[in-house]
């Protein structure tokens, strides 16, 4: 069975004050959140939403690394002749 992750790991008012500086929230509206969200359930939730988001971009990173790497020598073998005439 998955372990649960501890909503301890998750930091809340960190979260919180991410999302204020991007939208530009009002205080009061933080604080409301922060209470709503800030029970264990609602931040293990939270945690596993922001990791999976976290980690699906790193993997996408990952692959489109892989790709260009894998794309490399078909490139370079593009550019070389095919066939070499010896004289």
């Amino acid at each position: 069975m998955p372990q649960q992750p501890q909503p301890e790991d998750f930091d809340l008012k960190q979260w919180l004050a991410e999302i204020k500086a991007d939208s530009g929230l009002p205080d009061d509206q933080i604080a409301e959140m922060e209470t709503i969200l800030g029970t264990d359930k609602a931040k293990t939730a939270l945690k596993k939403s922001v990791s999976f988001q976290k980690d699906y971009t790193r993997k996408t990173m990952e692959a489109a690394e892989l790709r260009k790497q894998a794309s490399r020598p078909k490139r370079s073998r593009l550019k070389e002749p095919r066939w070499r005439i010896s004289m």
